[in-house]
């Protein structure tokens, strides 16, 4: 029987003391895990019984009721993909059809005689596991039937107790489904009885929720699909409403602490508005407010700025980083790329330098004395604005007045890496960028406690792009699109998702195409190289070029995604597009009609499935970001929308997996309980608390 939040409560002293929680017993403790299973674990982020336990299963793998041979037979229409099907075994046969080859074939028949044949190929120890002829067996697998005759593809056989529906869980190199399913089991077996509730007994019957051990036991061994969804349910809604917990907790901490208000400025930012050869946008204009009204109240501001592919995010950026400046604090902006931070410093000293305002560059590749002197001004308390990578949150870095963090492409850093930047001052205004628009769910369930900022409308005298799919057919006319272009003075992006040839012969690779083109149908034009392996000074030199227009072409691999601003180009063409996710399709065609001159989109997708041809489809008939991250969303779920791959990416998954209707439930349940009960002093509130201890660090 479980023990429940209150039985451990009323414990003897003396007896709950020999009780650990699951949290804090190392998974070496469980039987057949020494140094090196424990080592495989870590890499799937389990370290403590707590973890298996909690360890969600990617998906299950439904096998349909069990069948006899005799029945698939009946059912030779419509087949199912997968099956569990029982019969006699009548035969077992083994050969070797060359060297180092084995197949291992089991004949199973039916009542009626019909029969069925499973193969394996070079596994002649599943012979061991068979029984004797005449003797029944059970084997899932994939059912075909050929000339007449049953096969059964990729067979696997089912000893011990028969599921229907089983789990199936991440992996890592040196560890097998089987075996973790075992060790999960066995968990569960001792520990599961001592793993407390977070959510409150209230909660979870107000909400028709499964009690937790038993969500837990049904996740790992479900009767059916609809079983484990309902227990999926209930662990997601338990991880949203923790979360929810913690940053609304975290943002009634923000209106308590004591910012900077920046309320100078105004004059400066005057002259550096009608210096810009253009007007700002409506939707600029709106979310300028926006963010003035956080930097000028007595609180830290927490926003978040999404902004369409060329929207102008950048001079919002330098308008809220000169509010900084001119009430006597530092300012940075921290960019994912080495090259999208030179260009950013290009565009501020752009704004700045008439204005006499110091912007200073610090990323890795600099020399020793360059970074020491960057260093020794920042903390000095100058330069006012210095743009960076990485290299801001190394240990030697210090701010003196750090007013003002901008984090571009934020979903390009780790949590601990924001954190990282953001505490080197004290409660410093924070404003995070992001060009890949954020579907409506994933803001609800990642980014609460951030006042949301939106940019949908792009600058006028833009060229219009139109986007094509084509086949290798069609290679040619691309081709004599893209020279009629640069005949005419313009210039293209040929992207490829690989750097060079590599085990997938089928991806076009970076450095393969460059030569051929250079060699072939471009010979006399000028083409550049570009990929993340070259070394940064070569980087910077080739995309400088192809910003003045030393180069009519520009072949790379996706580290043009972000950021890469050549009004310019106006064709882009990507290779394998079918491996590509549609936002990150979006950013590489944001590259191209950034000037006054129209522009073209070419998705070269050969010989793919329905189902990329209907996405790539959908993704060329619309321009418009925020449905395409809806799209995308719906097609690939929320990937890792906001830098947890250090810390708790397993909870971000879940959380964002959650219908948009139980996530509402679960922000509203964290409201209520913290208008009530704000420390979580409560007896049915212990287990949240302790909850809480962060298995996500929130990072702004």
């Amino acid at each position: 029987m479980a023990i429940d939040n209150q039985q451990l409560a009323n414990m003897p002293a003396k007896l709950s003391s020999l009780i650990k929680e699951p949290a804090e017993i190392s998974v070496s403790h469980l039987k057949g895990v020494g140094a090196k299973r424990a080592a495989q674990l870590e890499r799937l982020g389990i370290r403590t019984i707590l973890d298996l336990i909690y360890l969600m299963p990617h998906r299950w793998e439904n096998r349909g009721k069990l069948l006899k041979v005799e029945d698939l037979y009946s059912l030779a229409g419509k087949l199912p993909k997968r099956v569990l099907v029982r019969g006699q075994l009548t035969g077992i046969f083994e050969r070797r059809p060359g060297p180092r080859r084995h197949l291992l074939t089991a004949r199973l028949s039916g009542k009626d005689g019909r029969q069925a044949e499973a193969v394996w190929f070079n596994q002649p120890y599943i012979k061991e596991a068979l029984l004797k002829a005449g003797e029944r067996i059970t084997i899932a697998a994939s059912p075909v039937i050929r000339n007449g005759k049953l096969q059964l593809q990729s067979p696997r056989l089912e000893t011990g107790e028969i599921k229907e529906c089983l789990p199936v869980y991440p992996l890592t190199e040196g560890l097998a489904q089987g075996w973790l399913r075992t060790l999960i089991k066995s968990a569960c077996t001792e520990y599961l009885q001592f793993v407390r509730d977070p959510l409150p007994g209230y909660i979870t019957e107000a909400e028709g929720l499964m009690p937790l051990h038993q969500a837990i036991e049904t996740l790992h061994n479900p009767e059916n699909l609809d079983a484990a969804e309902a227990a999926l349910a209930r662990i997601s809604f338990e991880k949203a409403f923790i979360y929810q917990v913690m940053i609304q907790s975290g943002r009634m901490q923000r209106f308590k602490e004591a910012g900077v208000p920046l309320r100078n400025g105004n004059g400066e930012r005057r002259k550096l508005l009608d210096s810009l050869p253009f007007s700002l946008t409506g939707d600029q204009k709106q979310a300028l407010q926006e963010i003035d009204r956080d930097l000028e109240s007595p609180y830290p501001m927490r926003r978040l700025l999404q902004g369409e592919v060329g929207s102008g995010k950048t001079i919002l950026a330098s308008l809220a980083a000169l509010k900084a400046v001119a009430a006597g604090y530092q300012a940075v902006l921290m960019s994912p790329t080495e090259i999208l931070a030179r260009q950013s410093r290009d565009i501020f000293e752009k704004f700045f330098a008439p204005l006499g305002i110091n912007v200073r560059l610090l990323i890795g590749q600099m020399r020793a004395s360059e970074k020491k002197q960057v260093i020794q001004e920042l903390t000095a308390g100058k330069p006012a604005v210095t743009v960076g990578t990485h290299a801001l949150i190394q240990e030697s870095v210090e701010f003196t007045r750090l007013g003002l963090v901008i984090i571009d492409e934020q979903h390009r850093f780790g949590v601990l890496q924001r954190l990282s930047l953001t505490s080197k001052g004290i409660n410093p205004h924070i404003l995070v960028m992001t060009a890949t628009p954020i579907p409506r769910t994933l803001v609800m369930a990642l980014y609460g406690e951030l006042e949301q900022s939106v940019i949908k409308e792009l600058p006028s005298g833009r060229g219009r792009t139109a986007t094509y799919l084509a086949s290798e057919a069609g290679r040619k006319r691309v081709y004599g699109h893209i020279l009629k272009e640069t005949e005419q003075g313009r210039q293209a992006y040929i992207v490829c998702p690989a750097i060079e040839e590599n085990m997938e012969a089928d991806l076009t690779a970076a450095e393969e195409m460059f030569e051929r083109l250079r060699s072939g149908i471009f010979s006399d034009k000028r083409l550049g190289l570009l990929h993340g392996r070259m070394p940064a000074p070569h980087k910077e030199e080739v995309m400088s070029a192809f910003r003045s227009g030393m180069l009519d072409i520009l072949v790379a691999t996706t580290v043009v995604e972000v950021g890469v601003d050549v009004p310019n180009a106006t064709v882009m063409m990507v290779e394998n597009a079918d491996r590509f996710g549609l936002a990150q399709l979006h950013q590489l065609r944001g590259r191209v009609g950034r000037g006054m001159h129209d522009a073209v989109c070419v998705l070269m997708c050969d010989k793919v499935s329905k189902q990329s041809e209907k996405r790539l489809k959908a993704f060329s008939q619309t321009n418009d970001g925020f449905k395409i991250a809806e799209l995308d969303y719906r097609l690939r779920g929320p990937g890792n929308p906001c830098g947890f791959e250090q810390h708790g990416f397993e909870t971000a998954r879940l959380i964002a997996g959650l219908e948009e209707d139980l996530l509402e439930r679960a922000i509203d349940s964290a409201a209520k309980i913290l208008e009530s009960d704000p420390s979580l002093q409560k007896s049915a509130h212990q287990g949240l608390k302790q909850s809480i201890i962060p298995d996500i660090q929130i990072g702004y």
